[in-house]
């Protein structure tokens, strides 16, 4: 690794998404790198305390609900000269103190085992088994389970429990998926799991793209950052320096031109790995998305994977791709956006959540493992405007519960159907004046699958000198992947490590559960490799 002495000539970022943005503002805000010495490469040229569970006699679908999340301000995305824009923020985990004494309550109470508790999980004698090998696999070091299953850790009857399908389908993971990965989000979100404030992922960054995305591209813009549109197919290294440096990037412009962009040794990289996006099928409200091959090879000609698959084969300090992108069954999801006027978004609004001021729901028992999120925006007085709702469906191959057949089979008035269906509102007074457009990810899951150790590279390589790899397949130990946090963190750390002492950026620690900080073995100190 080397550690910028001096500020660089060019950044070059590799990718357009939240981790190229982060990077670029902390670079101009908190490293005073000017933006006009900042290139990005992109070919795509772009909570309330408690929940309620709600049981109605003809449908016995329960709802949970979640808060808001509260947003990280991101600090390096501000800028504090009076004429700068105002500071953005990133909808990302943030610790509620307000929060904390409710959850540390019911937490300790969760170790207690109270009888009204356990009456709420259901199961009494099954679940003191359960509830200790909770507390034996919160315990532990993370690394105790690299390269296993959550499968492999729990026996048959902890799936059946209401602890891991309120966890499965707030977070989307299955048994199969890495338990390291389930280890760090019980040390993480236990305390909101029993609080029943759970914040959602959104793989394709949906919330994010109006109130974040586009503002932030704008401001970089404004500070003279250069976007190009350029498909990035390989790096250039010096073969004779350790670490070694990078010497040009290989891309390809919009015409189908080769070309090799020089890279000075005073220049760093940040490249993006990967993307849970890629390979996405979109539907209509008429018809379902367009069956998708079940080869793998599509995926990693995709750029984002085909670059990671040409640093990987250059260094073994860079991971390996194909852990992530050739498991298509387990990384499978299905999402929706329903698009509909006010008065029908009011009607599903207030049948979902009533006047709990929470923004998104799980139908826990659908056999989709559906959730409803509810963005929230500024509404107006007589406002008949279009309103959107998120959807996703975490187990997406089985059969609907009242549509007998697959999400991704399904067209998006069906999935709509299912919805409603399951929340008991006759479908046809809605569908008719809604549009629902479906959608398939292939690898929308695939941050959570197992892994093996090496399988995520660090984020600085040891054998890469002006190089950092950034996005939800690097290594960030304690971090839940999925998460825009994990985007967004990868990010600072990345522009942390590169630029050293001229970085004033700001990482907090990963936030620990109450039991994961207190009893945990690294008593909730983040240590980053």
């Amino acid at each position: 690794m080397t550690t910028q002495n001096h500020r660089p000539h060019t950044v070059w970022l590799i990718g357009g998404g939240v981790e190229s943005l982060v990077a670029a503002s902390c670079l101009i805000n908190e490293a005073k790198v000017p933006g006009n010495r900042i290139c990005i490469l992109d070919s795509k040229g772009q909570r309330s305390p408690t929940g309620t569970i709600r049981n109605n006699k003809s449908t016995r679908r329960r709802l949970i609900t979640s808060s808001t999340s509260h947003c990280q301000d991101l600090s390096c995305a501000s800028a504090h000269e009076p004429h700068q824009p105002h500071p953005l923020d990133v909808p990302v985990f943030h610790h509620d103190e307000s929060l904390a004494t409710c959850t540390r309550d019911r937490t300790e109470a969760f170790m207690s085992e109270p009888i009204n508790f356990l009456a709420h999980l259901g199961r009494k004698q099954v679940w003191r088994k359960n509830r200790k090998d909770i507390l034996h696999f919160l315990l532990q070091d993370e690394e105790a389970y690299e390269g296993m299953s959550i499968q492999l850790v729990f026996d048959e009857s902890f799936f059946d429990t209401y602890f891991w399908r309120l966890f499965s389908s707030s977070f989307g993971l299955r048994p199969s998926h890495s338990a390291v990965e389930f280890h760090r989000y019980i040390s993480k979100y236990l305390d909101e799991v029993i609080g029943n404030s759970i914040q959602i992922a959104d793989p394709l960054q949906l919330s994010l793209r109006k109130t974040v995305l586009q503002p932030l591209r704008a401001y970089l813009r404004n500070q003279g950052v250069e976007f190009h549109n350029l498909h990035v197919t390989d790096i250039n290294f010096h073969p004779d320096s350790y670490p070694h440096a990078a010497s040009g990037i290989q891309a390809i412009d919009p015409c189908g031109h080769p070309m090799v962009l020089p890279v000075r040794a005073e220049d760093i990289l940040i490249v993006t790995l990967g993307s849970a996006a890629s390979g996405i099928a979109t539907g209509t409200p008429a018809s379902p998305p367009p069956a998708l091959s079940t080869s793998t090879q599509s995926l990693l000609d995709d750029p984002s994977w085909a670059l990671w698959s040409a640093l990987a084969k250059k260094s073994s300090q860079c991971g390996n791709p194909a852990s992530f992108c050739t498991h298509l069954p387990e990384s499978r999801l299905g999402m929706f956006v329903i698009h509909l006027p006010q008065a029908e978004f009011n009607v599903l609004h207030h049948r979902v959540l009533g006047t709990h001021p929470a923004a998104d729901a799980t139908i826990a028992e659908s056999n989709w493992s559906l959730k409803l999120v509810f963005p929230q925006q500024e509404q107006h007085e007589g406002d008949d405007s279009t309103r959107s709702i998120l959807g996703y469906g975490f187990t997406p191959d089985a059969p609907g519960h009242h549509i007998n057949k697959p999400m991704p089979a399904c067209s998006g008035d069906e999935i709509l159907a299912e919805v409603l269906s399951s929340l008991n509102i006759p479908p046809a007074q809605i569908i008719s004046k809604a549009r629902t457009v479906p959608y398939v990810l292939p690898l929308g899951l695939s941050p959570l699958l197992k892994r093996d150790p090496g399988d995520r590279p660090d984020i600085i390589p040891s054998d890469l000198g002006n190089l950092a790899l950034v996005g939800q397949y690097v290594e960030i130990p304690e971090e839940t992947a999925l998460m825009t946090e994990y985007s967004v963190r990868s990010a600072q750390l990345a522009v942390q490590r590169l630029m050293g002492g001229l970085s004033k950026v700001n990482v907090a620690e990963v936030h620990k559960s109450f039991l994961a900080a207190r009893y945990g073995r690294k008593g909730g100190v983040m240590s980053c490799r």
